[in-house]
């Protein structure tokens, strides 16, 4: 805890005087968020009269209760809800990649008070994410990311060997790091599947595309949590326009969502470790499945992942001057 509290203070301490260098060049700021402290940057934006856009991810506070980081009645999240909403309602425009996160604004006081909302769909690069030409595909399934407590990897990783009944020759790789990962680790040497099982390190978002282009299937997961049942992990899209076809299971109704209009593959509804291995085992051995859930992936991120916010961008522009 203390070393994220430190990181989460750090940050937006940097971001400060980097604005304090940059702001007579700019008429509009976004600020991304979580994490929240970096609202700390708006107070000094609508000091020197700039646009303001925040970009609202998730509600980083409500999971950091539910998994137990803080508590509901500290002083610290009583404090932070407060600030957070202070810094919502004085921004020109907020805007988000979840429908779920959406709807939650539209329907309280934030809609209210005037401010604009825009629902705003992942995009994704579709010349860097794409089937590298070349690369032969490997029975191999992927997780690239982070491996916290939000993501539940240990249910991928019970489902194991009841996948490798059935498919002896399938390796499993992990790219990224995080809390969880000595506990997975320890996890894969109880079960004996460490010859099955790669943990890999970071790598450079470059090498991504070449790495999915020569995997079978995607990982996508998430907790039964409900408080992430509006997440929608990127690298959803990321799989999908690399015709990656995907696994993915959690309690998200965003990601349940777009993997239904997608039909880029098999979602599990909670983190039940027969579920997910039956749908690994079930997609794994069907070439036509495969084939088309890599098509219908690749179809859809085409579709639906570029919109463009350049007419209200262009407003705030229009009203600054």
């Amino acid at each position: 805890l203390l070393l994220r509290l430190t990181y989460y203070a750090v940050f937006p301490i940097l971001a400060f005087f980097f604005l304090i260098t940059h702001l007579h060049d700019v008429s509009i700021v976004i600020i991304s968020t979580p994490p929240f402290p970096l609202l700390i940057t708006s107070l000094v934006i609508r000091l020197f009269r700039k646009k303001l856009i925040i970009d609202v991810r998730d509600f980083w506070i409500d999971l950091a209760v539910s998994l137990s980081y803080i508590k509901e009645e500290s002083f610290i999240v009583k404090w932070a809800r407060k600030f957070e909403e202070y810094c919502w309602r004085r921004s020109d425009l907020i805007i988000t990649n979840s429908r779920i996160i959406y709807d939650k604004f539209v329907s309280n006081t934030i809609h209210a008070s005037k401010v604009k909302i825009k629902y705003f769909p992942f995009s994704v690069d579709l010349e860097v994410f794409k089937r590298v030409k070349g690369m032969t595909r490997k029975k191999q399934i992927v997780y690239i990311g982070n491996f916290g407590t939000a993501q539940n990897l240990k249910a991928l990783i019970n489902a194991l060997p009841l996948v490798l009944q059935n498919v002896s020759d399938l390796k499993i790789q992990f790219y990224g790091g995080g809390d969880c990962e000595p506990n997975m680790e320890s996890l894969t040497k109880e079960l004996d599947i460490e010859k099955y099982v790669n943990f890999n390190d970071p790598v450079l978002r470059d090498e991504i595309p070449s790495i999915l282009s020569q995997s079978t299937l995607g990982i996508i997961a998430l907790s039964s949590n409900n408080v992430v049942r509006y997440a929608l992990p990127t690298k959803a899209f990321e799989y999908f326009a690399s015709g990656l076809p995907v696994v993915a299971y959690g309690c998200s109704d965003e990601l349940e969502l777009i993997m239904k209009k997608s039909q880029a593959g098999i979602y599990v509804r909670g983190d039940d470790n027969k579920e997910i291995a039956d749908a690994i085992t079930k997609v794994i051995n069907d070439e036509a499945a495969l084939e088309r859930y890599s098509i219908n992936g690749r179809k859809f991120a085409e579709e639906n992942t570029f919109h463009s916010l350049i007419s209200d961008v262009q407003t705030l522009i229009e009203e600054k001057q």
